[in-house]
């Protein structure tokens, strides 16, 4: 593919998660070096609670499979040797290759963590929503909050970076209830009405391995939402399944978005919504 004809904004080269450095420094790096680099890294720097935990979920999604797909299934004496030496510099780097074009934020196809169908669907292609429909601390509709006063039709732009956050916010904490498109309502996300915890190491490579899920050949179906088709209308009105394991649990679409970006490509204002894989 040419760089001309490239879709926009790739997760793995763009600087869209916040780190802290060990020095303390905080600054924006891509998915790429947050895993590669992890061991110069003290933590994430999200501020936004559901945010952290979703980068968090993300990332050890894309580790578990990274280390999975290399080693087939590996064992707790392998996760404490990368404790001790760090993680493995090779499965990271072939794994985000292979799977490069599934990361592209703005994709006409396949939009990292995104629903493409929502752009030709009858009930949505019109139906422009404000991007604070998926900022959980945000107004949007009838749902005003105490420090946002945003009204839906004057929208802020924001960045792709802080679009993408929110996005994996709202797929893991999004409350049930209306949706009025595609259902009246749907189920909440894996995380609503819960509580989450990170065990958390002196780098951010210890606290992914605290934190990553076993390996086990009963889950070679538990693929994360990069590895499977992209969801169409139909799937999207079927009947709710349960998780096939940690990996789709960390990246279920349980909503449909697709973000709308703006003609330069780096803003964004608006995004179609709809219910998602219940």
């Amino acid at each position: 593919m040419s760089q001309e004809n490239q879709p926009a904004f790739n997760l793995l080269d763009e600087r869209w998660i916040p780190i802290r450095t060990l020095a303390g420094d905080v600054r924006d790096v891509s998915l790429t070096q947050a895993l590669l680099n992890a061991d110069q890294f003290s933590a994430l720097a999200e501020t936004s609670p559901p945010n952290l935990v979703a980068l968090h979920r993300i990332l050890l999604a894309v580790l578990h499979r990274a280390l999975t797909v290399h080693h087939g299934p590996w064992k707790d004496a392998d996760r404490a040797r990368w404790y001790r030496e760090g993680l493995p510099e090779a499965p990271i780097r072939a794994y985000l290759e292979q799977w490069r074009e599934r990361f592209w934020l703005f994709h006409p196809e396949q939009p990292f963590m995104q629903v493409a169908a929502l752009a030709d669907a009858p009930e949505t292609q019109d139906k422009l929503k404000p991007w604070t429909q998926i900022c959980l601390e945000g107004a949007s509709g009838n749902a005003p909050v105490v420090f946002d006063h945003a009204l839906d039709d004057r929208p802020s732009e924001i960045t792709p970076a802080l679009a993408c956050r929110n996005l994996l916010g709202m797929l893991q904490f999004t409350p049930g209830g209306l949706v009025k498109t595609l259902r009246d309502s749907d189920k909440a996300g894996p995380l609503a009405n819960t509580a989450a915890v990170i065990p958390t190491g002196r780098t951010l490579a210890e606290t992914l391995l605290a934190g990553l899920h076993p390996s086990s050949a009963k889950g070679i179906d538990d693929l994360p939402s990069w590895e499977r088709s992209p969801p169409g209308i139909p799937a999207l009105l079927a009947a709710a399944r349960l998780a096939s394991g940690p990996n789709d649990r960390y990246t279920r679409l349980t909503r449909a978005v697709l973000l709308v970006p703006q003609g330069d490509e780096r803003h964004v204002r608006h995004l179609r919504f709809a219910a998602g894989l219940a």
